[in-house]
């Protein structure tokens, strides 16, 4: 008698490897005795990032019009530094799904880093359109508008943020 053990991943299986592989790099830090070197960490978490990377590679192969999958790739590069590819995947991620509102807060995050402030409020305008219940976007936006001296406006939207993250804890 044979039996067949159907793969409950079925298609999704190269996701969720990549999502594991990048949610390990944040267990690998916590599990790891005090007295391995700063140096020792970096390259793990490298080593993970570059796992999941590769994943994420393995799943646009798959299925180039996964948006999801770009979206966690451009994560992964930018939580690396590497800034232009990352925001390439961000805008392949808003090209194939066009009301991604995570990926628009992803980049606006990114154009933030490296000082692009006004792309990086459209962007969080965009992500609160989409999502309007956003606390992530409402307190990003806030920022960048502190800092471009909007300083009352970007008051508003962290009150905002801080609202919806309460509303949403309940």
């Amino acid at each position: 008698m044979k039996f067949i053990i159907k793969d409950p991943l079925g298609k999704n299986r190269k996701l969720v490897i990549a999502l594991f592989s990048a949610i390990g790099l944040f267990t690998i830090l916590a599990l790891t005795p005090k007295s391995e070197s700063v140096e020792d960490l970096f390259n793990k978490a490298t080593q993970s990032f570059n796992e999941a990377m590769g994943h994420f590679d393995s799943a646009i192969m798959y299925n180039p019009d996964y948006a999801e999958a770009y979206q966690n790739r451009g994560l992964a590069k930018s939580n690396m530094g590497i800034v232009y590819t990352a925001l390439d995947d961000f805008a392949k991620a808003i090209e194939l799904k066009p009301e991604f509102s995570e990926a628009y807060n992803n980049r606006g995050k990114l154009f933030y880093r490296t000082g692009s402030f006004y792309g990086a409020q459209l962007d969080f305008d965009k992500a609160i359109e989409i999502n309007p219940e956003s606390y992530t976007a409402y307190f990003n936006r806030g920022v960048v508008r502190i800092k471009m001296g909007e300083k009352e406006e970007g008051r508003t939207d962290l009150r905002k943020s801080k609202e919806l993250k309460q509303k949403s804890e309940i």
